[in-house]
């Protein structure tokens, strides 16, 4: 599904949440890439789709390039991203198959 805004986007795929199990014990991990602060719409919908026990980290630092923030992501080990950035920057995440 994706929202288009300006020259930005914002993409989450609902048919990763179809193919996985989320309902385990380990509580799945979303990276919130934006300068934007979720608005309580948004946070009840991921609770809703991961479940309560979801965790929810809003990295709102600039970044250089789209790689950096595949590696924020492997690295903090997290299962879904919700991303505003331009089409290009979504682009090359989807090349790295960054869940988004």
């Amino acid at each position: 599904m994706t929202f288009f805004t300006d020259s930005a986007i914002i993409a989450h795929s609902v048919a990763t949440f179809r193919y996985r199990n989320y309902h385990e014990e380990v509580p799945v991990k979303v990276l919130w890439m934006s300068r934007h602060n979720p608005l309580p719409r948004q946070l009840s919908e991921l609770c809703r789709m991961y479940g309560r026990d979801v965790v929810i980290d809003q990295e709102a630092n600039p970044f250089d390039d789209a790689r950096q923030i595949a590696r924020r992501f492997r690295e903090g080990g997290y299962g879904e991203m919700v991303i505003v950035a331009p089409l290009s920057v979504i682009a090359v995440l989807c090349l790295e198959n960054i869940p988004m």
